[in-house]
């Protein structure tokens, strides 16, 4: 198979830029799909099956610098180094950009993903505080819209979320309630949860040609 084989072409005016409720699900089995709503597809489990969630929380790890570059910090590398996303084409080795809260950022590295040195080491806290989620691009660019709307950081998390470390959601938990796992615990199904952050794979194009 070759990546053309998965181009496919849709209508802009179908992307979802938030979520709808009820939702609509798809439910794929072998080479047959179907559309169902939520209450058939929770019908469709039995007692003793067995449903795994990712309790994975994402963290708002987009910072949108002074001069409205938008970068997308990944993972510290070193007390005051990260690996990051943004788009550091016009920018040479040295150059630096000016975050909420006076902190200064150096491109160390260009690549994919880049590394910066920044003044101080950013926490969790700086994150909540001057962060935004980092939504799906597809959904930003249906929006044309930049930055998050003011329920973006309430609905792009799952009812389930307890340990911060993804970049981005778990997309399809964000369906599913709490009252539908009590539902389906209620009726003998175990869920299961697990612990797997989603890292910048998931806004990387695929390179490989097969």
């Amino acid at each position: 198979m070759q990546t053309q084989d998965l181009d496919f072409q849709f209508p802009a005016d179908l992307i979802a830029v938030e979520p709808s409720r009820p939702s609509r699900v798809a439910f794929v089995r072998g080479a047959v799909a179907e559309e169902m709503t939520m209450p058939d597809l929770l019908a469709r489990f039995q007692p003793g099956d067995v449903l795994v969630i990712n309790e994975s929380k994402v963290i708002p790890a987009r910072v949108f610098s002074i001069e409205e570059v938008e970068i997308l910090f990944l993972r510290a590398t070193a007390t005051n180094r990260w690996e990051v996303l943004f788009p550091a084409r016009d920018l040479k080795i040295g150059d630096k950009l000016t975050l909420p809260g006076s902190v200064a950022l150096t491109l160390v590295q260009k690549g994919l993903p880049q590394t910066v040195e920044v003044s101080r080491p950013l926490d969790l806290a700086y994150f909540q505080e001057y962060g935004e989620v980092a939504l799906p691009p597809y959904i930003q660019e249906a929006r044309g819209e930049r930055h998050n709307r003011a329920a973006d950081q309430r609905w792009y998390q799952t009812a389930w979320a307890r340990e911060s470390g993804s970049v981005a959601a778990p997309t399809a938990s964000l369906h599913f309630r709490q009252a539908h796992l009590d539902q389906l615990s209620e009726a003998g199904v175990h869920v299961a949860p697990v612990v797997l952050h989603v890292g910048a794979g998931t806004f990387l194009p695929v390179r490989a040609a097969q």
